[in-house]
């Protein structure tokens, strides 16, 4: 039902349900289809391209849904930042002009937390400047192998 009233609007609420059980059911006859033209051109020019093709086909398909405007909602809400979903993105208004501003809200509220991830930085930073690297970074490769090899046995010739 939810589908129905977003992304197919109708006068009769039937009509939008029905139209959107018909796009679900083209879905089951497409899918085959797919199968059959992508599987040919995998088997063709091998895995890797079939994949490829068939992951740009939903990269595509994802996007589409979520440029193509909806009826109802009207703002993509960040859940992470909204974890208790107080946004009413129904009725149109953006986050900052509703109930005095969730998002300037939410940076008073959790600005504390900015200050003392600063101070932890600065500390670590303090650090590197106190206790410089003692040796040279790793190489990881074998000319450092090579090399001591090459001086033991240099060592050993002297001897």
């Amino acid at each position: 039902m939810t589908i129905a009233e977003v992304f197919v609007p109708a006068s009769n609420p039937t009509v939008s349900l029905l139209i959107t059980f018909g796009t679900f059911g083209l879905d089951c006859l497409v899918r085959p289809l797919g199968a059959v033209i992508i599987g040919t051109y995998a088997d063709r020019a091998g895995r890797k391209a079939g994949l490829t093709l068939s992951i740009g086909l939903m990269l595509i398909g994802t996007t589409l849904m979520v440029i193509t405007p909806s009826c109802a909602y009207t703002t993509i809400v960040n859940i992470r930042q909204d974890r208790f979903e107080r946004t009413p993105s129904i009725r149109g208004e953006t986050l900052n002009e509703m109930g005095g501003g969730y998002m300037n809200d939410f940076y008073a509220r959790e600005f504390w937390r900015f200050v003392l991830v600063q101070h932890a930085v600065a500390a670590l930073g303090q650090t590197a400047i106190e206790y410089p690297p003692m040796q040279a970074p790793a190489t990881f490769n074998l000319e450092a192998v090579k090399r001591q090899i090459d001086e033991l046995i240099k060592d050993h010739e002297s001897q």
